[in-house]
């Protein structure tokens, strides 16, 4: 037993050793990348570099593996990972940054747009559900008039109630769209924990479980599933 216990020492001591020398080579030749964390990847010889802005980086010390690494069965191991670490900065955020709508039992975080077709399309998945939903707006480029939405709903004296009426498309043509600072900044403080998630599209979700937050990409109705378990009641 002894002899076991020192070899596997010994072994994690080796790979302790690789992933300092692989920290030193990748500095070395990326001296602008901002490094968050280094470890073994699913792959041997292969080590898996965390950057500061959410990417994941794949080396051996001298090459590099740019992209995801799949099983044969399909299964995405780099969006896994990518998900295990945006959850844990899904733990963190000030839910008091986002508009609150309801006050149910299960929490649920969304990354919403509200010119997005999809953030309008799934409105319905939460429709009768014992939910607190925790939305942050997060404007895409190219939807028209979205930001000038979501300051709007922000700026107003009922934001549940003129969210409802943006959802539904009811303000898409109005040209009495309410405009404050503090609506303007409100949006921006959102944003910014839109960008911490490292989202790209939307709406993207976040539902509380007994395991921890799972994420619902899209407008999917996979989300009726979490929201239907027992075990989402916290």
């Amino acid at each position: 037993m002894k002899k076991i216990i020192t070899g596997v020492l010994s072994v994690a001591a080796v790979a302790l050793a690789n992933t300092g020398e692989i920290k030193q080579k990748f500095h070395k030749a990326f001296p602008n990348t901002q490094i968050e964390k280094i470890e073994e990847s699913p792959v041997k010889c292969l080590y898996e570099v965390q950057t500061k802005n959410g990417k994941i980086i794949y080396t051996d010390g001298e090459h590099l593996v740019i992209g995801h690494i799949f099983t044969f069965k399909g299964k995405d191991l780099t969006q896994e990972k990518i998900d295990q670490i945006t959850a844990k900065n899904v733990e963190q955020i000030d839910l008091s940054k986002a508009l609150k709508i309801g006050s149910g039992k299960t929490k649920v975080i969304e990354i919403s747009d509200p010119k997005c077709p999809f953030c309008r399309r799934a409105e319905s998945f939460f429709k009768d559900k014992d939910v607190s939903r925790y939305i942050f707006f997060y404007p895409l480029p190219f939807h028209k008039n979205a930001k000038p939405l979501s300051i709007h709903i922000l700026c107003s004296d009922n934001p549940e109630e003129e969210y409802k009426k943006v959802m539904e498309g009811k303000l898409d043509n109005s040209d009495k769209l309410i405009y404050c600072k503090q609506g303007e900044e409100k949006l921006k403080q959102m944003e910014e924990v839109a960008k911490s998630l490292k989202v790209r599209g939307t709406p993207m979700f976040w539902v509380k479980t007994g395991q921890g937050w799972k994420k619902i990409e899209g407008a999917n109705p996979k989300i009726l599933n979490l929201l239907s378990k027992k075990e989402v009641k916290q």
